[in-house]
């Protein structure tokens, strides 16, 4: 709701004057899914070792509790730990599972859900990329690097951009 409080001076040239006064009510209890990163990327030579696991963030950035679980169907080469549903903050740990792939993309939209979050469910990007043998491949540990700040405030923290050589073939 808005109203507007007047203000009244018999010295002043603009009297009345006035300002718009909003009030919002919002519920005590809100949860917020956050998901971070945005995208996770996985790559493997094929016939090769796994790449190793990354960390996917499930966070509430709102107010409240929050508990949420996976949607059902997770492919079967891409395993979570813990598998939810779980309270949130939590570190989930995904693995990729090269097993019989064949030189492809592979990717699954990881959904997670929770009944007290208003954005349930949010998702984040797996991608999976099985590569020949002898091919260079850029594997780069984020797609979205994220930076904020306040004007005259602290510098931001530093974040780490890894960039490996996911093939056999030099680069």
């Amino acid at each position: 709701r808005s109203y507007y409080l007047k203000v009244f001076s018999n010295q002043a040239t603009n009297s009345p004057d006035s300002v718009k006064i909003r009030f919002t009510v919002s519920s005590p209890q809100t949860a917020v899914i956050s998901l971070s990163p945005n995208t996770i990327n996985f790559s493997a030579v094929q016939g090769g070792s796994p790449p190793p696991p990354q960390i996917l963030q499930i966070r509430n950035v709102g107010t409240g509790s929050m508990t949420w679980a996976f949607d059902a169907g997770i492919p079967s080469w891409l395993s979570v730990s813990p598998p939810g549903p779980a309270s949130a903050p939590t570190d989930v740990q995904l693995t990729t599972l090269p097993g019989s792939l064949t030189p492809s993309t592979y990717s699954y939209y990881l959904k997670v859900f929770s009944n007290q979050a208003t954005n349930s469910p949010d998702s984040v990007r797996v991608n999976f990329t099985i590569t020949s043998a002898q091919t260079a491949v850029i594997s780069l540990s984020l797609d979205t690097i994220n930076f904020s700040a306040s004007q005259g405030g602290n510098p931001t923290s530093p974040q780490t951009l890894l960039i490996r050589n996911a093939g056999t073939g030099s680069m």
